[in-house]
């Protein structure tokens, strides 16, 4: 199955997650590509949408995921805008992710359910969510089992 990860990610964190999830995606037999989502001009913190740059379709694929920073506790703008230029994920699995710097308590708990929210608005079957702190001594173990859990999840819901 194709799947894609859309994903913004303005240092870099984000972006390590998606390459995991997908290097576990390809290991099982799927063909998973990392999307890039990119602002055209200026970044926004405030949490409105930003026009992006081109993306392939989401009809290109079986399956997705949906990654964004942390940004003041909301959705990272660039994925704001992608979820406003999608106007359906019906008949898609999707997961959704997000990596921030602080406790999930503190802003990474709320923003990976507002994703999953307007990804469930759109009419995703939304099969999990996680969310990875990159502070802390154990941010490698957490990366790989936030990517083996999103990973097996859509492995199982496109098989």
């Amino acid at each position: 199955m194709r799947i894609g990860i859309y994903v913004f990610s303005l240092h870099g964190h984000t972006k390590i997650l998606a390459e995991s999830i997908k290097e576990k995606l390809n290991a099982s037999g799927h063909l998973a590509e990392v999307v890039a989502v990119e602002p055209v001009g200026q970044m926004d913190f405030t949490g409105r949408a930003i026009n992006i740059k081109p993306v392939p379709s989401i009809e290109e694929f079986d399956a997705l995921a949906i990654g964004s920073p942390v940004h003041g506790g909301r959705l990272s703008a660039p994925i704001v805008g992608l979820l406003q230029e999608i106007s359906s994920f019906e008949g898609k699995p999707t997961v959704c992710f997000a990596t921030h710097f602080f406790p999930s308590m503190w802003g990474g708990r709320q923003m990976v359910e507002k994703l999953k929210e307007t990804c469930t608005e759109k009419k995703a079957d939304v099969v999990g969510t996680t969310s990875v702190c990159w502070l802390g001594l154990h941010r490698q173990k957490n990366i790989a089992i936030a990517a083996q859990e999103l990973s097996a999840l859509l492995s199982r819901e496109t098989n």
